[in-house]
């Protein structure tokens, strides 16, 4: 480890940029924040942030630049390429009730502490702790401190920034604190010559440090202790008045129950701090031992408590201790639903930085008046139709050749904005059209061949002489615009007539094609399988003879409800469910505002305009064929990536997921050709092999970790007997593999999945599995330690 004053952090302009642009110093980034290089750009995030307007300030704080705190990275900002520590970790609280300016005040009294300035929000802070650990105890460290800081300062700190590749945003705070001769701090000093252990100074409330001989360490605090400081966090801001008691107290109850605190000091407590004359003693520890014995039997909780010396405790947030009820509820609703963390539907979506990346004809896929979801739909709306504008467009994927068009469908309530999509049909109408004419004038002259040909066989037997000219081939009309009523043999001919053109089913209704696939001649649910890899399709029949298109390029979009869509897909054992892209949107439907663009009827040709733009394109590749390819360091990045997905898929999922995350590899480099195809056409780039840049690289990695959140969300939705399940975590089974302790028993598995909701027979299935992958092992009967999980790749 370097000296203190010595050591160096990389940089990056912001948070999008992967490679570091130079190192800095702490004391030359305290001058830094201290100065007004940052000033405005932060000022205007709070403004921003005040107004309300938090998609305008995050966009705004993503280009603030940014350090890796924690390690360097000479390369990359990937875990695989960190490398040595740097001696200190980030320790992020935000959304604090206490001042920011207030709380770094009391935080000066932390020996450790080198670095504090408010974050870029204004709500919250960034501290730096100078610590003495490696990557491997990296995480450990963190989590000790944050349990001391919330411990000591009442506030929750960001528990998931024990990332080693986790940054810290730089802005603006002229009364920035920097403390160059901070100690460090060790996570645990042995006993050394019969002497006893130091333990570091802590502050005290109001910032002032103890010396070691007046205080206790954070490991040795008593039950009461840590009761008082997790009871004092609960209790600030909350207003409890009548009619809403006695919900407060179950669900305070449940959560001290979960964070370890014992019953009879819970009720002595609770007591002491809540009992009034018409909410006494006798209420308050009747409601509490109900709470407890709901848990012993229901979910196991407390029943295996650790010992203090056993190993560091770490804190439990009091947040959702504090929850307000919207209406009255009666107890049995109450239980259950503290019983039971809400699952969150919300789900990731795209930010007008990102978009503002993109090339600009994809960019312009999105009219400037959409917003929200509706742009999001937009956005991937038109990327599926330009991944089919890439005639002689090719690359290789796992040793095959294969071309960019993609499968998407887009998924949510009636009334949601899905009808986007049917305006943008005129973006493609021209390329079409464009191809359908120079098909026609073809099939015109075959026409006039043929009748040429029959002239002659009828003369050859007039006249009774043999006929020596041979037929002409035939030639049939290209059609890029496939219905989602085509019959299997159709399909079949008019891809293979279509040649090296992609085509595009755009349907705005699944309930089409699920209509379509009931039918005797529409049941082409095996061809979309093959078509989606670019596979050889074919049909036999007695009328027709033999059909076959030996490389059919098609792409599909498709939008429509979440009954239609389980018509459409019943479950995902057919592989079809896994070939789609796919985006959701499940949340009440609001009203869209009417504005002034409606006075405009040149509002109408926004796409008709663009759509010229899009046969520029498909006629240039069409001149000029393009090869795509990855380069060395993006297909190790590939590798990595998702091998790590699909260990996760393996450990935490099943067969259909981790085919989901197999073929998610291949849709982003389909992603890429898109990308890489587009700026080509725009630059008049000539050249045929065309190397993907690591811009659109990340840019198609954004697209496909969102595809990746959205098809796993609509996975839970598969029907099962005749009906169809509401949405539910995808990620439940990794969420209990992380929050079981190192070493735990069946019986506290068991505990933990009733409290997540998942049924007790699942339980043992999934232990089994996991000893079986290598995730945990048996070390007696009823008794397992955890092994080390993959690591995550940023």
């Amino acid at each position: 480890m370097m000296n203190k004053k010595e050591q160096e952090f990389s940089w990056y302009g912001s948070l999008f940029k992967t490679r570091e642009e130079k190192r800095v110093t702490l004391g030359w980034l305290s001058g830094y924040i201290r100065s007004d290089c940052l000033k405005f750009i932060t000022k205007e995030i709070r403004r921003l942030t005040a107004e309300k307007r938090c998609k305008e300030a995050k966009q705004l704080k993503m280009q603030l630049p940014a350090i890796a705190v924690s390690v360097l990275f000479p390369g990359e900002r990937l875990t695989e390429q960190a490398g040595g520590h740097t001696g200190y970790v980030l320790v992020d609280v935000d959304g604090m009730k206490t001042p920011a300016t207030e709380y770094i005040g009391r935080c000066k009294g932390f020996p450790w502490l080198a670095l504090a300035y408010i974050s870029a929000r204004g709500a919250g802070v960034h501290l730096f702790f100078r610590v003495e650990t490696d990557t491997e105890q990296h995480e450990e460290v963190c989590r000790a401190l944050y349990d001391i800081v919330e411990t000591t300062l009442g506030e929750a700190p960001d528990r998931i920034c024990t990332d080693i590749t986790r940054t810290s945003l730089i802005c603006w705070d002229a009364d920035c604190y920097y403390n160059p001769d901070a100690e460090v701090f060790r996570l645990r000093i042995e006993p050394s010559g019969g002497q006893a252990s130091a333990i570091p100074p802590a502050p005290s409330r109001e910032g002032k440090s103890f010396p070691a001989t007046q205080q206790r360490g954070y490991q040795e605090m008593t039950e009461r202790e840590r009761l008082d400081l997790y009871l004092d966090q609960a209790d600030r801001g909350t207003c409890r008045v009548k009619g809403q008691r006695h919900a407060r107290l179950v669900s305070l109850a449940f959560s001290l129950n979960r964070a370890g605190f014992g019953q009879e000091a819970v009720e002595n407590e609770c007591v002491r701090r809540y009992a009034e004359r018409d909410f006494d003693a006798k209420e308050i520890t009747k409601t509490i031992a109900s709470v407890y014995a709901k848990a012993r039997v229901e979910h196991g909780t407390n029943r295996y408590r650790k010992d203090v010396a056993d190993g560091p405790k770490y804190a439990t947030s009091a947040s959702y201790a504090t929850k307000v009820p919207e209406k009255r509820q009666t107890r049995e609703e109450e239980n259950k639903e503290v019983d039971k963390e809400d699952f969150d539907v919300s789900l990731p979506v795209f930010d007008r930085a990102f978009i503002d990346a993109l090339p600009p004809l994809l960019r312009d896929m999105v009219h400037p008046t959409l917003k929200d979801e509706e742009a999001d739909m937009a956005l991937v709306g038109g990327l599926t139709m330009l991944s089919t504008i890439t005639p002689n467009v090719s690359g290789r994927y796992h040793n095959r050749s294969i071309s960019p068009p993609l499968y998407l469908y887009i998924v949510a309530r009636a009334g949601s904005g899905k009808g986007i999509l049917n305006s943008m049909r005129p973006s493609t109408e021209h390329w079409h059209r464009s191809v359908a004419d120079r098909s026609r004038n073809q099939v015109m002259e075959y026409e006039k061949d043929e009748l040429y040909y029959q002239a002659q066989v009828a003369k050859a037997k007039r006249s009774g002489k043999k006929l020596t000219e041979n037929p002409p081939a035939v030639v049939r009309q290209m059609n890029l615009n496939i219905p989602g009523s085509i019959t299997q043999a159709k399909l079949t001919v008019q891809l293979s007539t279509n040649r090296h053109y992609p085509a595009l089913m755009h349907e705005s209704e699944i309930g089409v094609l699920s209509e379509a696939i009931n039918q005797e001649h529409g049941k082409y649910v095996p061809q979309l399988n093959k078509i989606a890899h670019q596979e050889e399709i074919g049909r036999d029949s007695l009328a027709n003879g033999y059909e076959h298109c030996a490389r059919p390029l098609m792409g599909i979009l498709l939008s429509g409800t979440f009954g239609q869509f389980t018509r459409f897909i019943p479950s995902a054992d057919d592989g079809l469910f896994s070939r789609f892209l796919a985006y959701t949107v499940d949340k009440p439907v609001e009203w869209k505002d009417l504005t002034d663009e409606d006075n405009s009827p040149s509002s109408n040709n926004y796409y008709h305009d663009l759509g010229l733009r899009v046969l520029e394109m498909g006629n240039f590749l069409d001149k000029y064929p393009t090869f795509v390819c990855y380069t060395k360091k993006q297909r190790d990045r590939m590798n990595a990536r998702f091998r790590y997905l699909s260990e996760k898929a393996k450990l935490y999922g099943d067969e259909d997921r981790q085919s989901i995350v197999n073929r998610l590899g291949r849709s982003h480099f389909c992603i890429c050709m898109t990308l890489a195809a587009i700026r080509k056409a725009e630059a008049q780039c000539t050249d045929k092999t065309v190397v993907v840049s690591d811009a659109d690289f990340d840019l198609a990695m954004t697209f496909i970790l969102l595809f990746h959140e959205h098809v796993l969300r609509l996975s839970t939705r598969l029907r099962k007997n005749d009906s169809y399940l509401p949405s539910s975590d995808p990620n439940i089974y990794e969420r209990l593999f992380r929050e079981l302790p190192p070493q735990f028993r069946t019986a506290e598995a068991v505990s933990l999945s009733t409290s997540l909701g998942l049924p007790e027979r699942s339980v043992s299935r999934r232990i089994k599995a996991w000893v079986e992958r290598g995730l945990i092992s048996r070390i007696s009967a009823g008794k397992y330690i955890k092994n080390k999980p993959p690591e995550e790749v940023v």
